[in-house]
């Protein structure tokens, strides 16, 4: 309901990291290879919202 309320649109795929402390090394990176490939499952989603929803602004302003 409050997504709704603010008109806003979800994205199917997140990324969680639990148990990060086994996930990352001590460098900071990710050691588990399915990190990347759900971040980058994510990101190509959002990428691709944000320009259709560039494009649909630019034919037609959305007012609320």
């Amino acid at each position: 309901m409050v997504l709704a309320e603010l008109h806003a649109v979800t994205i199917r795929d997140t990324v969680s990291f639990h148990n990060y402390g086994e996930i990352f090394g001590a460098d900071g990176k990710p050691t588990d290879p399915g990190c990347d490939a759900a971040a980058k499952a994510m990101l190509d989603q959002l990428t691709w919202w944000a320009h259709a929803l560039r494009d649909a602004r630019g034919a037609r302003p959305y007012s609320v």
